[in-house]
């Protein structure tokens, strides 16, 4: 199976969010016009954790406004019904602490991948990382794409093949990439301009992660 790019994580990530947010809304207004106290607002819970676990900050606020939700359309089928806006209040503390706690988790969590990030984009010789079962380009270093004179966006979650066209070379690579441990290895780029360019790459292959080429 083929590992998922940034974007579509994206996409499937806003989908659930979506979702869950949805159904917890559906649910509360029918768990309240059944009398229905005990289990829907858990729902909302899924929400704030995969808007603050994706988006950080913003989505903390996101989450915030989420957290509202549930005791606003309490506190109105109280107003109208009878019911009791109290125990909703209850739960905007739980919303809001659950917000707070997943925000600083994620929080260190990315520290230190930016801390790894801010080392990579500055690393003075070219880097990028590869994916040898989807055969994509997982990230790249500014040294790198100025090598092969692209914006580093044009090549994030691209094919190798966009430069590397020569198929028996890009077999060749993508086998050397599959064998555990390093090596270096002589390849042939194509520059944005369609100037190929003749460099060398060291292959580091670590288990579970894209394969990381220097190139020099």
């Amino acid at each position: 199976m083929e590992a998922l790019t940034r974007a579509e994580v994206e996409v499937i990530a806003l989908f659930f969010i979506a979702a869950t947010f949805i159904g917890a809304v559906l649910t509360t207004i029918f768990a309240l016009t059944h009398h229905i106290i005990e289990v829907f607002p858990f729902l909302y819970i899924v929400c704030i954790v995969l808007l603050v676990f994706f988006y950080q900050q913003t989505g903390l606020y996101f989450a915030i406004v989420t957290s509202f939700v549930y005791p606003a359309l309490s506190t109105v089928y109280g107003l109208l019904y009878g019911g009791q806006p109290i125990t909703s209040l209850s739960w905007f503390v739980v919303f809001l602490a659950v917000a707070c706690a997943t925000f600083f988790i994620t929080k260190e969590n990315r520290t230190g991948i930016q801390r790894f990030r801010t080392i990579f984009d500055h690393l003075p010789g070219g880097v990028f990382t590869f994916d040898p079962a989807s055969g994509l380009i997982r990230d790249v270093n500014p040294a790198f794409a100025l090598l092969l004179n692209y914006p580093e966006k044009e090549l994030v979650d691209q094919p190798l093949s966009q430069i590397m066209p020569d198929p028996g070379m890009r077999e060749r690579f993508v086998q050397e990439c599959r064998a555990p441990g390093n090596r270096e290895v002589g390849v042939r780029f194509v520059s944005r301009d369609g100037n190929p360019r003749e460099f060398r790459v060291a292959v580091a292959v670590l288990p579970d992660t894209p394969v990381i080429c220097s190139v020099w």
